[in-house]
């Protein structure tokens, strides 16, 4: 068995196809080659809508069934076909002859797998699908060798591989250097046939393919065979036959038994290759490989030659001579026609032997004579002419990008000295005019900043005039009208003895008010007072004395955290205020015993003041006294608004947003 070709280009066109169907079909695929049965496969089949996955899943199913049911096989790939036509899809229909040719070269089938194949070139021809192309060239080379055409092969197979190499398909190239390992052994050049094949084998290891490694191992031992060198020759046969048990690879695993038991009969190893060939001959069987089947009839009879058990040796070389001849196998023939010459030799039949060896002459001068050495030396040295003509095509090519390059680069380099120039210029443009305007900019500026000078000075009197009218307004009514009563008391004390006692309390209770006013008048100008923090801490003590001299009971809750907030004199005093009117109203007209303040949040502020009191008035007048009134317009004043209601109690809250 000289080569792996019935599995190496249908997995490689396989791969390469596969790779243009995408989503549920690289999924089915997936679960495919796990070993999903086949009713499952059936099953998602039916599910499957009539488009380019679907074609490819047919594809793939009928591999799962080429070793076993070729005629289900070729079911499913017809059925490949049948759609891919239906869909205008052209590498469906590549798939299709791929695949189906690959089974009929198994059952030597090798005139009709010839005239698909051919139709694959057309078609791929009139796509414009030149990887394609390539690959059924290779396809057809292939069928061509199984026919002894070794001219046609070769042919195909120098056509294949320069289109394949420059695709960059090294999985394509391994199998093409396998088969071209293959045609050269056939031709009795074993030297080149070895170079190929390790060629073959190098890409296989690259790339980490056990199929590529397996085909080129049984290309490889073939070779080494050939040279005598027999235990290179096992060790490569043995390596492929673990590569074929390791993936369930029923082809690798003939395919290493059939060449190992002819290596072992080189080193007459009769139990050896017996075991081989008879471990090989059910494989046949179950793959349906006449070719296969062939070189195992003649591995027994030579067998069986050798242990000097001629008769059944003559029975099997002609029930081989048979098979071989039913399904066109030359090779073999010639090889069992000397096999019997040797046999009736032996057995001192000499006019039989003379005319079985004429036979084997005669079947091998037509598998191979001078013309044929020629035309293909004549087509490999074509090739490699082809190939240096084509490197020189390539430098040519590379000299002239590279002078258009440098004619390029000189243009640009022209351009970027005009550009710089011309940048050059617009840059001295650009200062003396920035100088010009930075001059009027200038100009504007002072007369702007004197402008805005002006504007603070006259803001800042502003302020200071209404700051002044503001603490005269409350001089002039807390302070004024405090001063005021205590001048008609100190009058009433000349005039009315007996109410010393009356008088004096009032006259405290004054002063101490004006006392505390004035306080607040000092903390609301003091700066150091600025901060939200600040002001909660003088509310709470400011409403715990004033509720506590009222014998009301007081709590102060901060509900969140207090932010770093700078105001304004004018708001804080605003705020302040507000409180101390809801607690004095609390202590004037509330009748409570308990007043709560709580300071609900600060971004925006938002303080309510409860207490526990009789609530609020029946009518809407007596609510809105001048206390009420007063403590809304601050209200506004801070941007924000009052609300009074009623909650087993009066609740006063107030909500206003604080500068940040």
């Amino acid at each position: 068995m000289s080569d792996l070709i019935r599995i190496v280009w249908r997995r490689v066109w396989t791969v390469g196809a596969l790779l243009v169907a995408a989503g549920m079909a690289i999924s089915l695929e997936a679960q495919m080659m796990m070993g999903l049965d086949t009713d499952s496969l059936r099953q998602v089949l039916r599910r499957l809508p009539d488009d380019t996955n679907k074609v490819h899943a047919l594809i793939t199913t009928g591999q799962q069934y080429e070793m076993s049911h070729q005629d289900t096989a070729i079911y499913y790939y017809t059925a490949a076909r049948t759609l891919s036509d239906k869909l205008r899809y052209p590498a469906g229909v590549l798939a299709y002859y791929a695949n189906i040719t690959a089974v009929l070269n198994v059952q030597g089938k090798f005139a009709e797998s010839r005239k698909l194949n051919e139709e694959a070139v057309g078609v791929a021809r009139r796509h414009g699908l030149k990887l394609q192309l390539g690959k059924a060239y290779a396809n057809l080379g292939a069928v061509c060798q199984y026919q002894e055409d070794y001219r046609a092969a070769i042919d195909y197979y120098l056509k294949a591989l320069p289109i394949i190499r420059s695709f960059g398909q090294d999985q394509a190239e391994a199998m093409l250097y396998s088969n071209l390992c293959g045609l050269y052994r056939n031709l009795l050049q074993p030297e080149k046939a070895l170079d190929y094949a390790q060629q073959a084998v190098a890409l296989g290891e690259r790339h980490n393919d056990p199929y590529a490694i397996g085909n080129g191992c049984i290309n490889l031992g073939n070779a080494l065979k050939d040279l005598h060198r027999i235990d290179e020759a096992i060790e490569a046969y043995q390596r492929t036959l673990k590569i074929g048990q390791d993936t369930g690879d029923l082809h690798m695993q003939e395919t290493s038994l059939i060449n190992l038991g002819e290596a072992y009969i080189q080193q007459d190893l009769v139990p050896q290759y017996m075991d081989a060939f008879l471990r090989a001959l059910p494989l046949t069987d179950v793959l349906e490989d006449v070719s296969g089947k062939a070189f195992v009839y003649k591995g027994i009879a030579t067998g069986l030659f050798q242990q000097h058990k001629f008769q059944e040796a003559d029975a099997y070389i002609w029930q081989g001579l048979e098979y071989a001849r039913e399904h066109d196998q030359k090779e073999v023939m010639a090889a069992l026609y000397l096999l019997l010459s040797d046999v009736h030799l032996v057995l001192h039949h000499y006019d039989a032997a003379d005319r079985y060896r004429a036979r084997h002459d005669s079947l091998n001068h037509v598998l191979l004579n001078g013309t044929l050495l020629k035309d293909v030396q004549e087509l490999e040295t074509l090739y490699k002419v082809g190939e240096q003509r084509n490197e020189l095509l390539r430098k040519d090519l590379l000299l002239q990008q590279r002078e258009a390059e440098t004619a390029q680069h000189r243009f640009w380099l022209i351009a970027a000295i005009v550009v710089c120039v011309l940048m050059l210029v617009l840059l001295v443009l650009a200062v003396l005019f920035y100088r010009q305007r930075r001059q009027l900019h200038q100009t504007a500026l002072q007369s702007l900043q004197a402008e805005q000078e002006a504007i603070r000075l006259k803001a800042t009197l502003d302020g200071q005039v209404q700051e002044r009218q503001r603490i005269s307004e409350e001089l002039h009514d807390d302070l004024g009208g405090g001063l005021t009563s205590m001048l008609f008391i100190s009058r009433a004390l000349r005039q009315a003895p007996e109410e010393h006692a009356t008088l004096s309390t009032r006259m405290e209770t004054i002063a101490s008010k004006l006392i505390d006013k004035m306080n607040e008048i000092i903390w609301a100008m003091s700066h150091e007072n600025d901060t939200l923090a600040d002001l909660v801490a003088y509310i709470r003590v400011q409403a715990d004395e004033m509720l506590k001299n009222a014998d009301i009971q007081f709590n102060c809750q901060v509900h969140a955290p207090i932010p770093e907030i700078q105001l304004s004199q004018h708001d804080r005093h605003q705020i302040y205020l507000v409180v101390k009117e809801a607690l004095h109203n609390i202590v004037k007209h509330a009748r409570a015993n308990a007043v709560t303040i709580d300071f609900h949040s600060f971004i925006p502020l938002r303080v309510s003041i409860r207490d526990n009191g009789r609530g609020l008035p029946a009518t809407p007048d007596a609510l809105m006294g001048n206390g009420l009134r007063n403590m809304q317009k601050r209200a506004h004043e801070l941007r924000g608004a009052l609300k009074v209601f009623g909650d087993n109690g009066t609740v006063v809250q107030l909500e206003t947003v604080l500068p940040v």
